[in-house]
């Protein structure tokens, strides 16, 4: 799948004297998304027909995002916004009715899971679910920009294409994973684990934050013991803090999992993709012990 990189050309082209001094017709409409997964569907399905920008900068964690003023003019230029809903945008009560009518939670109607009694929002990381969400991008971006339907459709056909060539390969992993328990700091991965018949043992709830109780790190370390792990895993854009303190505890490495919340600047830089670090986690995860 080809995912657009540099956009910002169209910019230069005043500067060369390839446009007039009139109105120009190199202006794409802009879709916005508000983290990376988000982001991922959008760009892959809007292609370069459209500009599609993420609201929350590369680094940071989603939960901590701001709607700074910079991020609400995007909201206000863009012909969509996308979310991902299931609470990881609280900022959305705050937007005005004229914007909350062009914003689409793409969880919206798509079956969930819990943790300690919340819903857990980490839906992209089903892939099953992430299709759906990527159908309902497409049938938005369609709506609201029908001249560009057929290469929204196109883009589509190519990501699922993708999408499912890394089913396969996650398959492939599974089946030697299946059954598996992985400590997390995070409880990130409710729907990864349910997908692949993994047990999650978690020190932290939904919320990356959130401090654990002594009780709680004396049960996830006894949990260790008896199933004999050797790597607590933590969030790359959370701090590492206590899974690093309880791998200490119980003679464990820490490493990290990402729950693809989002990517680092190197990362991007280097080419990762959601594919790509949904495999590399597997990966991960299939090293550990037991």
């Amino acid at each position: 799948m080809r995912i657009k990189s540099l956009r910002k050309i169209r910019f230069l082209l005043p500067l060369l004297g390839l446009c007039s001094c009139g109105p120009t017709q190199l202006d794409r409409p802009l879709v916005v998304a508000s983290f990376y997964p988000v982001w991922f569907l959008a760009d892959a399905i809007g292609g370069d027909a459209i500009d599609v920008e993420n609201l929350t900068p590369a680094g940071t964690e989603p939960h901590d995002f701001e709607l700074v003023p910079s991020a609400v003019r995007k909201i206000a230029d863009a012909s969509l916004c996308f979310v991902n809903g299931l609470g990881m945008e609280a900022w959305t009560d705050s937007l005005l009715p004229s914007y909350q009518k062009k914003t689409i939670i793409l969880s919206e109607g798509l079956p969930t899971q819990s943790v300690d009694g919340a819903v857990d929002p980490h839906i992209w990381l089903d892939t099953a679910l992430y299709r759906q969400m990527g159908e309902k991008v497409l049938s938005s971006m369609v709506q609201a920009l029908p001249s560009y339907a057929g290469e929204f459709r196109a883009n589509f056909a190519s990501f699922c294409a993708d999408l499912t060539e890394m089913e396969a390969s996650a398959k492939e992993i599974a089946a030697s994973i299946a059954g598996k328990p992985i400590a997390v700091s995070h409880a990130a991965y409710g729907y990864l684990c349910n997908e692949f018949h993994l047990k999650q043992i978690y020190i932290n709830g939904l919320s990356p934050d959130q401090e654990p109780t002594q009780q709680t790190m004396t049960q996830v370390l006894d949990a260790i013991a008896s199933y004999g792990i050797d790597t607590v895993f933590f969030e790359e854009l959370a701090s590492p803090a206590v899974a690093q303190a309880i791998a200490k505890a119980s003679g464990a490495k820490a490493e990290s999992l990402n729950p693809l919340e989002g990517l680092e600047e190197d990362e991007i830089a280097e080419g990762a993709t959601y594919f790509s670090v949904y495999l590399e986690n597997l990966h991960k995860i299939q090293e550990a012990k037991p």
